[in-house]
């Protein structure tokens, strides 16, 4: 059962994952940072939901940007078109550092 992005299987919880890629360009001319501001106003306009985050990984030259928009994918439309996001599967907990949400609660989502 899907509900805002979360998919229940079995009574694990399964959240609903986007990813966009930044390459050496990209990071150059800072938008990485306008990536991660823009994301900090959205988390902050929805009153930091304990089910949104954004995690970051880089791999040979490029950097990518993991979005767990739960519960929020209607607010954050503009957001995925902007930076060009796309579903993905949620990446490995040795992968990637967390940016933007409840490091509690976020890190216990990746495997």
């Amino acid at each position: 059962m899907k509900i805002n992005g979360i998919t229940r299987q079995r009574g694990i919880v399964m959240h609903t994952w986007y990813k966009t890629i930044l390459g050496n360009r990209d990071i150059l001319h800072g938008k990485h940072f306008d990536i991660q501001n823009t994301f900090e106003e959205i988390f902050a306009t929805m009153k930091s939901p304990d089910e949104m985050a954004m995690f970051r990984n880089t791999v040979d030259k490029q950097t990518y940007y993991f979005i767990v928009p739960t519960g929020s994918e209607s607010f954050m439309n503009g957001f995925f078109t902007n930076y060009s996001a796309k579903l993905c599967f949620k990446p490995e907990k040795s992968e990637c550092s967390l940016l933007v949400g409840d490091q509690r609660k976020a890190m216990t989502w990746l495997n």
